[in-house]
């Protein structure tokens, strides 16, 4: 509706029109499926974690490239689905529904522009595989904390994924549905997470290999020193009583 107020129907059809293409053809080379499309918003679904942000990394990237086309804001999350076949007539292929769906455009909604947001078991597993040197550009990874969603009972962990320099990177503000619950004192472990190939913040020259493990209060990762090559073990805290 804004891009219509800004630029007019026709001029905004087809700029709408190009997004459509973008995102359809490149779900075609990455194996995605479209399951619903309205205008500017589409429903599609992956079947991995990493394959979708690998998939939103690079529509954000072809948007970038293209300052007239919408500013892409994404929503990922994971979990069981109904699917069923749609009814005679239907433009769906199928029909996907369940409360996993719903969250997922809840966090969607929540995204600022060019900003790719998804449920913290998506982002914990996305960063022990989704490698930057892959993308062929940096990528950085957000945690933002609990966020409190008007229709969902229980507090909802949310992250970003994102391309220094092009991604928010920051914690997006409270909005009619969604509020940010985060306790004082937890701004302190968010923010920076760790991930494959990224380098680590403090310690020059040593870059993180792999995850080697997960517990109560943090994570333990392998890194590799760029120079030499020795390998040394890093524990990260992200509970903030715990962190001292």
């Amino acid at each position: 509706t804004a891009l219509k107020s800004k630029v007019g129907d026709k001029v905004a059809g087809a700029l709408i029109s190009q997004h459509q293409l973008h995102v359809r053809q490149l779900l075609s080379e990455t194996g995605g499926r479209e399951v619903d499309c309205a205008l500017d918003s589409f429903f599609l679904t992956f079947a991995s974690p990493s394959a979708a942000a690998a998939y939103a990394l690079e529509l954000q990237r072809i948007h970038h490239a293209e300052p007239d086309l919408p500013d892409v804001r994404v929503g990922i999350h994971l979990g069981e689905v109904t699917e069923r076949p749609a009814p005679s007539g239907s433009p769906r292929p199928v029909l996907v529904e369940g409360f996993v769906v719903d969250l997922a455009a809840e966090i969607q909604a929540l995204a600022q522009p060019n900003q790719i947001l998804m449920s913290s078991p998506v982002f914990n597993a996305m960063r022990q595989g989704l490698k930057g040197q892959e993308l062929e550009r940096k990528v950085a990874w957000r945690a933002h904390g609990a966020y409190r969603f008007k229709d969902v009972d229980d507090a909802v962990e949310i992250g970003e994924v994102g391309s220094e320099g092009l991604s928010p990177l920051e914690a997006p503000p409270d909005s009619q549905n969604a509020r940010r619950a985060v306790v004082v004192g937890d701004e302190l472990t968010l923010g920076w997470r760790p991930g494959v190939g990224l380098a680590i913040p403090g310690r020059p020259n040593w870059r993180l290999q792999e995850q080697l493990g997960t517990g109560a209060i943090g994570e333990v990762w392998l890194a590799e020193h760029a120079s030499t090559h020795t390998q040394r073990v890093f524990k990260f805290c992200f509970q903030p009583e715990s962190l001292r």
